[in-house]
């Protein structure tokens, strides 16, 4: 059994030591310095300890800062390095830019975009500053999982077949094993504790009065809001019942992983490498927050509209380990009204007017939607539904602009059922003299 004493994250294509032909030993593939503890008690090795170099045919790739590469700060948002990439790609796209080192600007480009819009990807780099580790295992690698991917043990298999034979140096089977003996070695990025997330946003719906959203208006609205856990002050755990050792390390921190011939030590998945681990608050079941009706005060703009948005910070769901709490944002929602109606900033009403008023024009009283009578001018001869418009008298203008709407009459013309005597004689002599 061979275990690995100490190992260095660089990489080389140095070639493969003479002395490691003639050991029983097996040196693991493209590692840099990797040492291994020869357990098997058959070799012949002046130091139990020992060093290879060893190398693969792989496709060379320039170490380089994706960050300067496309001229982005390490603060950057996905939109900014999408934004910045399309600007770049479009700078020196081979088929656009001649230019001799065109192609393999936009190579590099290209290289250095997969990595920042993958967080996985990007969260490796920022930790380790390598290209070729965030790209997941060394330079040139498809499809790799970390620094000893599927694809770079079987470039292993087949170097151990052309000095060996099939058989490796052992007499028969895979020194290897079935599978990847590297996949869980070099796990202590995932074992690491979980980096602070931003909670998600909230939504609500806010119903309003088209008098309320057109004035503006103060609305209480009762909403749940996560609040931190008393009991265990935001922590999820319970640390009046202490802990408990962990069960799957035995306390310990540390598991091993045996495969083939090689034994792993790695950080404990379960206790992520403490020993123990915390019982978990009965109160809010380890999320750390707990629900509560908080009544909040909203203020609704004069002018708002449907889908107009309110922003109440911290009152969304709860970020995840120990991260900031999301906002709730509440959607405004106008409510029909029965009398007016509304096209963006303008106002409709209809007017009933007498038959008369109508033939002979007049003023009428017209009530507003905040209860004011208008009195808005009829002219002569005007048609049933047609319409008058008052400027200015629509919706208010919004805080910090000038511009408000129209108030539009649609006059509805209303013609007598009844009329007396004297009534009916002035229409039939109406009738007479050319009218209708």
């Amino acid at each position: 059994m061979f275990k690995i004493a100490s190992t260095s994250r660089a990489f080389t294509r140095a070639p493969l030591f003479a002395s490691a032909l003639q050991s029983r030993c097996v040196p693991l593939p493209n590692i840099n310095r990797v040492h291994f503890k020869c357990t098997c008690h058959a070799c012949t090795c002046s130091s139990q300890t020992r060093s290879f170099h060893t190398t693969f045919p792989l496709k060379a790739r320039k170490e380089s800062d994706p960050y300067k590469i496309l001229g982005v700060p390490k603060n950057a948002s996905k939109d900014d390095i999408k934004k910045k990439f399309k600007e770049q790609a479009k700078k020196y796209h081979p088929d656009i830019n001649k230019a001799p080192d065109a192609q393999q600007k936009f190579a590099e480009m290209n290289n250095a975009y997969q990595i920042l819009v993958d967080d996985n990807k990007r969260n490796i780099y920022d930790q380790t500053g390598s290209t070729e580790a965030a790209d997941g295992g060394m330079g040139g690698s498809d499809g790799g999982f970390g620094p000893f991917g599927e694809s770079n043990a079987e470039q292993a298999r087949e170097i151990f077949e052309q000095f060996f034979g099939k058989g490796g140096p052992f007499g028969g089977g895979n020194p290897f094993g079935e599978g990847n003996p590297f996949g869980d070695a070099f796990d202590a990025e995932q074992n690491a504790k979980p980096s602070p997330r931003h909670g998600s946003d909230r939504r609500e719906i806010l119903h309003v009065t088209l008098k309320e959203a057109v004035y503006g208006t103060t609305k209480d609205l009762n909403v749940v809001k996560f609040v931190k856990c008393s009991p265990c002050s935001g922590s999820g755990k319970d640390t009046k019942k202490g802990s408990v050792k962990c069960s799957d390390c035995n306390g310990k921190g540390k598991t091993e992983v045996r495969n083939g011939f090689f034994s792993f030590s790695n950080d404990c998945r379960k206790c992520r490498g403490q020993g123990n681990i915390t019982h978990t608050c009965t109160n809010c079941n380890g999320t750390g927050s707990t629900k509560a009706t908080k009544k909040i005060e909203l203020n609704v703009a004069p002018g708002s509209d449907n889908g107009h948005l309110l922003r109440v910070r911290t009152f969304g769901n709860p970020g995840a380990n120990g991260g900031t709490t999301g906002d709730l944002f509440v959607e405004i929602a106008v409510d029909k009204d029965p009398v007016y109606s509304r096209n963006g900033l303008d106002i409709s009403v209809d007017s009933t007017v007498p038959m008369t008023t109508a033939v002979l024009g007049g003023v009428t009283k017209v009530k507003m939607l905040d209860g004011e009578l208008l009195d808005v001018t009829i002219p002569a001869g005007i048609q049933h539904n047609e319409k008058v418009t008052v400027p200015g008298r629509g919706v208010p203008a919004k805080k910090g602009t000038s511009k408000t709407g129209n108030l539009h009459v649609f006059v509805q013309v209303q013609v007598p059922k009844l009329m007396n005597e004297q009534q009916r004689n002035l229409m039939e002599q109406f009738k007479e003299a050319g009218g209708y």
